[in-house]
């Protein structure tokens, strides 16, 4: 659940973007970016890092800043999504910003009018719901970086996340299809769902595990000397998919195709 997206000047504080997603009085962008700009001074002149996650009773603050060009992005959402959601989100949307605006933005601070329009970046609103999508990608790229994690791959009908060289689609598709339609006519005999499915070949473990409307397929090397800590973490990066996922699906007309920015078969 995202409450706001506020996008601010990394000295001084002063709020240039703002997107507000869930009305809350108590919100005030100027006085959020202003406190946390003097909380941050003091934290790395004290201990010499910046904070860039906090934890409140309902809600969760996670600031990252593009230090090139000295631009931070503050997202304010619900606690129950956990840090690492907050993090990956923020941090897209900071990069895609910057990448975006990187000219104009400088063009602006030399001529110190940047932040006098409050609508001068609107237009990024539109950039927002493809960043959050974009932050599944780094996702996939860390499991799919462990030792002995081979393959980490999201899949919505007949698309693919990430694109993936080593993998034949098509074949990977039709396998992926009938391995599933078999699994719900067994499952329907015991009016079960099937939410998780594990298969133990002579040299591999394959898992395929629901995330909302989406399937994430995962295969571990069965000589792994650490399958609880493997399962264990990708227990963990499904939980923070699905509140992605979700997200995705709230942001309004992206609700219907939010896999449209991966590989169609």
């Amino acid at each position: 659940m995202l409450y706001n997206v506020i996008l601010f000047l990394d000295k001084g504080g002063l709020p240039i973007f703002q997107k507000e997603y869930i009305p809350n009085d108590k919100i005030r962008p100027r006085i959020f970016t202003g406190i946390i700009t003097a909380m941050n001074k003091k934290c790395s002149d004290i201990i010499g890092s910046p904070c860039c996650y906090l934890e409140f009773n309902k809600l969760s603050l996670s600031i990252v800043t593009n230090t090139k060009h000295q631009i931070s992005c503050l997202l304010i959402y619900a606690k129950f999504c956990g840090e690492e959601f907050g993090k990956l989100i923020a941090t897209e949307l900071v990069e895609s910003f910057c990448s975006e605006y990187a000219d104009e933005i400088a063009k602006l601070k030399k001529s110190e009018k940047i932040g006098e329009d409050e609508k001068h970046f609107k237009e990024f609103e539109n950039k927002i719901s493809p960043a959050i999508k974009n932050s599944i990608t780094p996702i996939l790229e860390f499991l799919q970086s462990q030792k002995y994690i081979n393959i980490a791959m999201l899949i919505s009908s007949d698309q693919l996340l990430p694109h993936n060289h080593r993998v034949d689609a098509i074949s990977f598709v039709s396998e992926y299809r009938s391995l599933m339609f078999q699994t719900k006519q067994f499952m329907s005999l015991l009016s079960e769902t099937d939410n998780e499915v594990i298969i133990h070949l002579h040299d591999t473990i394959v898992m395929i595990r629901k995330i909302e409307n989406a399937s994430l397929v995962v295969t571990i090397d069965k000589n792994a000397n650490n399958k609880k800590q493997i399962f264990m973490s990708v227990a963990k990066h499904c939980h923070i998919i699905g509140h992605i996922l979700k997200l995705i699906a709230s942001l309004g007309d992206y609700g219907t195709d939010y896999f449209q920015w991966s590989v169609n078969i």
